[in-house]
């Protein structure tokens, strides 16, 4: 722009509002963080039998490696064994084991692993159908889990 220009006010005024949106998406992102931090596990041997689980990841729309939620049928609490139906891999109800969630810590980029516990923000981790499935199988991390009673409430 040069002196005789008059000033792009229509852009500059989008160039603001676009700024001010995203310092509120970072200070609701910032909350919701430490939220999620405070956040206790969910203790699989502390479930009732019956009970169902829908995990949901954070994922991308049009990411090929994208899931629907998983769902998870409580059967044996203490040894942690379900049953998991998810599209992909079993769209049929399959026997498992939900062996837990995991996280890095950095640094020293360490692993965590809670085993029998479900975190949000960490990596699922379960067996079934003679295959593992973990961070290496499912990139995207836990991002809701819908407890669903078994009376079906």
């Amino acid at each position: 722009m040069n002196a005789y220009e008059d000033p792009d006010w229509e852009g500059e005024a989008e160039a603001a509002e676009a700024e001010e949106k995203n310092a509120e998406f970072w200070a609701r992102f910032a909350a919701c963080a430490r939220k999620m931090n405070k956040a206790q596990p969910l203790i699989v041997k502390t479930l009732q039998p019956g009970m169902q689980l829908v995990v949901t990841l954070f994922e991308e729309d049009g990411d090929p490696l994208s899931i629907e939620p998983i769902e998870f049928t409580i059967l044996d609490p203490k040894n942690c064994k379900i049953l998991v139906k998810e599209k992909r891999n079993f769209p049929k109800p399959t026997q498992g084991t939900l062996l837990g969630s995991e996280h890095f810590r950095s640094p020293p980029y360490k692993r965590i692993f809670q085993e029998g516990k479900l975190r949000q923000c960490w990596w699922l981790n379960y067996e079934a159908g003679g295959k593992k499935f973990d961070r290496d199988s499912i990139p995207h991390t836990i991002k809701r889990i819908e407890i669903i009673l078994p009376s079906g409430s």
